[in-house]
């Protein structure tokens, strides 16, 4: 039973994308998994929605709490109902990113490539800093190199190298996810990406390989 969180204090790095593709992926393998949607925008849960809408596809269980103090009572209440947990919040350091961290195991924070985006993973770190003073035991921590270059470019590189120096996210996934339309549009209804078409193989790679890193994180 893992709690996972896609958190990130800078918006536009992928989160909620992210979010979807790992909770399907979790429940392609069968998982019994409950995805929660606790960003105010709540394109998470929409996505999961059109995905019942669509039909002839198993949904999952998914879950909407944009306040805080919801999403904490729920998360607590029922998460031990799953064998996974995967929390989408949006950007920014808000009660309900700090929630989500105290209730999770995991974080997976997805970074873009650029420094701005290198900047910004310090901020997060300093939040999760505060939140493991508070917690039972630190969350375990990643990064993942998100919207990246389709080759090993210098910029992937140092975004790489950046994280891997700080104390939190220095474990830094191997597989790295390239900025790919298959990926973005699949999510946006509720799809893996292996359920989309047209079939993209390099973005299906990409997201199997990362899914089977993270199910030996914790």
């Amino acid at each position: 039973m893992t709690t996972y969180v896609i958190a990130h204090t800078k918006g536009g790095t992928g989160k909620t994308t992210m979010s979807v593709q790992t909770s399907l992926g979790l429940s392609a393998r069968g998982r019994r998994v409950w995805f929660i949607d606790g960003d105010n925008q709540q394109t998470g849960i929409r996505s999961m929605t059109m995905r019942e809408e669509i039909g002839k596809r198993e949904p999952i269980a998914a879950s909407a709490y944009p306040d805080h103090a919801q999403m904490r009572s729920q998360a607590r209440a029922q998460s031990r109902l799953f064998d996974d947990t995967v929390i989408d919040c949006g950007g920014g350091d808000s009660k309900t990113l700090r929630v989500a961290l105290l209730v999770a195991d995991v974080l997976v924070a997805p970074m873009n490539v650029g420094i701005y985006e290198l900047w910004a993973l310090e901020d997060l770190e300093d939040v999760v800093n505060e939140i493991n003073a508070a917690r039972e035991k630190p969350l375990i921590c990643r990064s993942l190199l998100n919207c990246a270059d389709p080759t090993d470019s210098a910029d992937n590189r140092e975004c790489r190298d950046y994280a891997r120096e700080s104390e939190l996210f220095g474990t830094v996934f191997r597989t790295q996810i390239v900025r790919r339309k298959a990926i973005g549009r699949a999510s946006a209804r509720g799809l893996t990406v292996q359920e989309y078409t047209p079939r993209d193989a390099s973005a299906i790679a990409e997201i199997d390989s990362y899914i089977n890193e993270l199910v030996k994180v914790h």
